[in-house]
């Protein structure tokens, strides 16, 4: 019987410590989030539910605030529903007017890229200029270009372009249905996607999502279409 009650309360103990573990692995699981506006479909009825309700939410906030710091607190909430409905608004499809200066980003896909582009007037010889580190992008960054593709050392040379693409590039399977925008805009903001032998990855840095805006790449592409000299 003692034998009994000892393995009873080794049981209870060992029962014991698991109800502990487990109430900590909970205690340490996040709280579900708010959906962000990022996660909100572009249907219209879920962008009318959504903006419905974070606008209710703004205007709760407000209508409680009787102090100045709540006040702010609640004009800063608007402030950010605002800019979650800009960028749900860019997302599903909004080509604002001076969306030229705006930054890419990081996840914008290419065909959203070129959709944007093809509202937009290139200019060659300011693409020139941002090639070669003389004018600075509309996100405030010099670029480096020519450091590397003056020569070809490091990297492509910079005249010939268009032509290694018009008599190589476009004849590879993986770009027969993509035109020269497309293929210079993806090697600009993901070099990794195409690497050219024999140069190696990693070579260009992945920064060009941010430190240009679509106006600077269409200007560069552009630039870059009129480098078609013989090889």
């Amino acid at each position: 019987m003692g034998k009994d009650n000892k393995v009873y309360r080794t049981l209870i103990v060992f029962a014991g410590l698991l109800l502990l573990i487990a109430g900590l692995v909970l205690a340490q699981e996040p709280a579900a989030a708010e959906t962000p506006a990022a996660a909100v479909s572009c249907d219209p009825a879920d962008l009318h539910a959504y903006t419905t309700e974070r606008v209710a939410d703004a205007q709760a906030a407000l209508a409680e605030s009787t102090d100045p710091e709540a006040i702010n607190a609640a004009l800063g909430q608007l402030y950010l529903i605002g800019e979650e409905f800009k960028a749900r608004a860019l997302t599903c499809g909004y080509i604002p007017e001076n969306i030229g200066q705006m930054p890419i980003g990081e996840d914008t896909s290419i065909e959203r890229v070129i959709e944007v582009m093809d509202t937009l007037t290139g200019d060659p010889l300011r693409g020139q200029l941002l090639y070669l580190g003389q004018e600075r992008s509309t996100q405030n960054a010099t670029l480096g270009c020519s450091g590397c593709h003056a020569t070809g050392d490091v990297a492509p040379i910079t005249e010939g372009t268009w032509t290694r693409w018009d008599e190589e590039r476009r004849l590879l399977p993986e770009y027969a249905e993509q035109d020269f925008a497309h293929y210079a805009a993806e090697a600009i903001l993901h070099p990794n996607a195409y690497v050219v032998p024999p140069y190696g990855e990693n070579l260009m840095p992945a920064i060009y999502t941010l430190a240009l805006g679509y106006q600077d790449l269409l200007d560069l592409i552009r630039f870059l279409e009129s480098q078609d000299q013989l090889p």
